[in-house]
């Protein structure tokens, strides 16, 4: 073996050896268990009835006087006119807000109908871990620098090496 060779072969193990750690350490990043997220929604909507008899008003305001013709049922041509107050009054609570409008208006009663809902989210959030762990022994590609001995020619010559074989790994990634 020519130390050109030796040298283009020392160079191709080095390409070798940095890929399988490269690659090695890109293919144990996609093991990894990416978490699984779980989202529920509950949504209850309820409609209660609020009534109120006889609210109290809280303003009230004349907003115009009419006049209104009455006549004497004794004497037929006798008229008098009257003039009736038309109001406004307004009531409010906090459930409800009411207006009414006419001679002496009183509200009787008022229902409202609120909408409550209740929006209840629920998140569950899961890791899906592996079961087994990957065992240390294995059979692969070797890439590296050694010496080979020869029985016949008994001296020991060094170089690149690329060959399978069985490996323990003591590092994983």
């Amino acid at each position: 073996m020519n130390k050109t060779t030796a040298i283009l072969a020392s160079i191709l193990a080095v390409i070798l050896i940095v890929g399988a750690f490269v690659g090695g350490w890109f293919a144990g990043k996609g093991r990894r268990p990416q978490p699984s997220v779980v989202v529920q929604t509950d949504t209850i909507v309820f409609r209660d009835t609020i009534t109120q008899y006889k609210p109290e008003y809280i303003t009230r305001e004349v907003i115009r006087r009419e006049l209104v013709e009455v006549t004497d049922t004794v004497t037929i041509h006798d008229t008098t006119y009257i003039a009736i107050p038309i109001e406004r009054r307004e009531y409010r609570d906090s459930d409800y807000f009411a207006v009414v409008t006419g001679y002496r208006p009183e509200l009787e009663s008022i229902s409202v109908f609120p909408k409550t809902q209740y929006i209840t989210k629920t998140i569950t959030q899961t890791i899906e871990v592996p079961v087994k762990s990957p065992k240390p022994w294995g059979i692969g590609i070797q890439v590296g620098f050694g010496g080979q001995y020869g029985i016949s020619s008994r001296r020991v010559d060094y170089g690149p090496y690329i060959g399978v074989g069985i490996s323990y790994n003591f590092i994983r990634w």
